[in-house]
């Protein structure tokens, strides 16, 4: 049994403990030993495995075996931090689920590898009570033994409680508002889904679990100035995208997440990228996500 102890007036002053199954104490550790300054931390234990798993509000995702020595520390630190994590969960095949404020629910590989995520932030102008996917600031989180992720809350502002289920196996267990007709994986061939593109060619795909990225190639000239968008345009708008510039031998020139000035009809999380090539010969541009599922909408084109 591990239980996390904060704000101790005297050093250590973040504690976890573990204790045998009869409630005697084996081992204290303190946790600024391994990441200083974590806070609000919430713990996952893989039963089958020798891993136990801590996150809090920073310094992102730790993996310590069951005598307390980090195996690795500081996981996807960026990206959780601006996700604030709430809560944690460990299921079946090293499954890693984390509930946050900003992000929904993110998905993790055993060794904290991002896979996916989902849900959709709660609709507070719109009220009421929740709509499917929908979250707010959900604390309550568990996996059943066939990998089916539960998650509660209630809303402190309209006094709405909700209890939800969910899969990260293809699309979500649950209808998604507004999904008319449903996307799911086996739709991946609609539009496009990678080749050849040139200047002045806007193309559509899907990115979902089956297919998370796709390459363009396209011809430059040095001098060009290229212009890549990359944006939503699913009907839910959840989906993250991810721009990534490669030359010809699969070297990472540059690449965008979320775009800081954004084209007309944008938002935050969708993805442009500018440059100017030095020398004449092929590029991919990879479309890829951080999280989501839906179609996008790829433009190339010469300023």
């Amino acid at each position: 049994v591990w239980v996390v102890s904060e704000g101790h007036a005297i050093a250590p002053t973040q504690r976890l403990y573990r204790f045998d199954s009869l409630g005697n104490l084996l081992q204290m550790i303190d946790l600024d030993t391994i990441v200083p300054g974590m806070k609000d931390l919430h713990l996952a234990n893989e039963v089958n495995e020798d891993r136990l798993f801590v996150v809090g509000k920073e310094g992102g995702l730790q993996m310590l075996n069951w005598d307390g020595t980090p195996l690795i520390t500081r996981i996807n630190e960026e990206i959780l931090n601006q996700a604030v994590p709430l809560d944690i969960a460990t299921g079946p095949s090293g499954i890693i689920v984390i509930a946050t404020q900003n992000q929904g629910f993110i998905q993790l590989t055993s060794i904290g590898e991002l896979l996916d995520r989902f849900g959709i932030p709660y609709d507070a102008t719109r009220g009421g009570a929740y709509q499917p996917g929908e979250y707010l600031m959900p604390a309550g989180l568990g996996i059943s033994r066939d990998s089916v992720i539960y998650f509660a809350e209630t809303n402190p502002t309209t006094g709405f409680a909700q209890m939800q289920a969910f899969s990260f196996s293809g699309e979500s267990v649950l209808a998604m508002p507004g999904r008319t007709p449903e996307i799911d994986d086996s739709q991946v061939s609609v539009g496009t889904s990678g080749g050849p593109i040139t200047y002045g060619t806007t193309v559509r795909g899907i990115l979902n679990n089956l297919s998370p990225e796709q390459d363009y190639t396209f011809e430059a000239l040095p001098g060009d100035v290229v212009l890549i968008t990359l944006r939503d345009v699913s009907e839910e708008q959840t989906l993250d995208t991810v721009l990534i510039l490669l030359d010809a031998n699969q070297n990472e020139i540059a690449n965008n997440d979320d775009a800081n000035t954004l084209p007309t009809g944008f938002k935050s999380t969708d993805s442009v990228l500018r440059f100017t090539p030095g020398v004449a010969g092929s590029y991919i541009i990879r479309v890829t996500r951080f999280g989501g599922n839906g179609e996008y909408e790829l433009s190339l084109t010469q300023e």
